[in-house]
């Protein structure tokens, strides 16, 4: 996390400091990014740089930590609209996130769903709580509506969830790599959830 001396510069040199790590990360691989050309796009010294962090990863760790917050707060908003239901929610937030990965400003966001390093579109979900804020898991289970699922265990609701978070993974991930247009992917995202559906949803009652 960024040191106390990061938190207390004004907002506009944080923000600039931000960006400039932003447009870094989007350009490489995270193996190949450079604290060199950070500082310089931030106008900064080098030494300033560690000042602020331990390292690229500290910086990578807290830019994943504030957009992570940004959709968690977000995907409460989509379930209250959809009134919990499962599937229109997480439907709408794949097409929100491939949206987000396509628009030429946010190829950070596309970078991570392309692996920039092993692990590190998990984060972006955080299934589970950590310093103490809910994690995406948490927050899914309270504002889901279990009505008609098929929940036969109490683990089968994070289960549930589970395959859907691991779906957009996947098909963000497939629809990065494979350049392909927005309305073609978030039908093919359609068509999957709605398999594992049929599995999830409870029957009609005779």
């Amino acid at each position: 996390m960024p040191t106390p001396t990061f938190l207390r510069l004004h907002p506009d040199k944080k923000e600039r400091i931000l960006q400039a790590a932003i447009n870094e990360y989007a350009r490489v691989p995270f193996n190949e990014v450079s604290i060199k050309n950070i500082v310089e796009g931030a106008g900064i010294p080098r030494g300033s740089f560690y000042a602020y962090f331990d390292g690229k990863e500290d910086l990578s760790d807290y830019l994943l930590k504030e957009y992570r917050d940004q959709f968690r707060a977000y995907a409460k908003e989509v379930f209250d609209q959809y009134n919990g239901d499962l599937f229109l929610s997480m439907n709408h937030l794949y097409q929100e996130l491939l949206r987000q990965c396509l628009e030429a400003q946010n190829n950070y966001l596309k970078m991570i769903f392309l692996n920039m390093r092993s692990g590190v579109d998990g984060n972006v979900f955080e299934y589970y709580k950590t310093e103490g804020s809910e994690g995406f898991m948490e927050i899914v289970s309270k504002v889901v509506n279990t009505e008609n699922l098929r929940l036969e265990r109490e683990e089968d609701l994070h289960e549930m969830i589970e395959l859907t978070i691991m779906l957009i993974r996947h098909q963000l991930s497939k629809a990065m790599r494979c350049e392909g247009d927005y309305d073609a992917a978030c039908k093919q995202f359609a068509q999957k959830l709605e398999f594992l559906k049929k599995g999830m949803q409870r029957g009609e009652t005779q």
